[in-house]
């Protein structure tokens, strides 16, 4: 029995190493540098949440993207209870990405592949809440959508 614990231990770290260098691997929480505050959600200009942050505040209704990271975004950590929200286009149109609350994520790793083409953000109390589309609307103006569900604005 004592022979075979050696020969288990090696091959259980072979397969470890041979998994941790496959293509698409994402980045391990212990390998982010993020210094997202708790309670918020970030995004990065660089993988694995290293370089500028823009730090935002899921609670607030009505959320851009500082134009000047318009297209800049290429990880997100999300530390609030709320879903982060990503969106290819301003006013919360184009390509969707919802993060859970607690994730980590390197844009280019996620089946959307926003990685520089977040325009605009928000926080939702559901993943479903990513996906409405009457917030567009902003306050003060009236909004025709061509759908039901807000899916097509005029």
């Amino acid at each position: 029995m004592r022979q075979h614990l050696p020969r288990a231990v090696v091959g259980i770290l072979l397969v470890a190493l041979v998994i941790a260098f496959l293509p698409g691997t994402r980045a391990t929480a212990a390998s982010w540098t993020s210094h997202c505050a708790v309670g918020g959600f970030c995004l990065y200009d660089q993988n694995g949440g290293q370089g500028a942050e823009l730090a935002n505040d899921p609670r607030v209704p009505v959320q851009g993207v500082d134009p000047a990271w318009n297209d800049r975004a290429r990880s997100v950590d999300n530390q609030s209870a709320y879903w982060a929200c990503l969106y290819a286009d301003g006013a919360y149109g184009g390509t969707v990405q919802a993060v859970r609350p607690g994730g980590q994520a390197d844009l280019a790793d996620l089946g959307t592949h926003l990685d520089g083409k977040v325009t605009s953000v928000k926080g939702a109390k559901s993943k479903a809440g990513c996906f409405t589309g009457y917030e567009r609307c902003e306050t003060g103006r009236l909004c025709l959508f061509a759908e039901e569900g807000a899916a097509a604005a005029r």
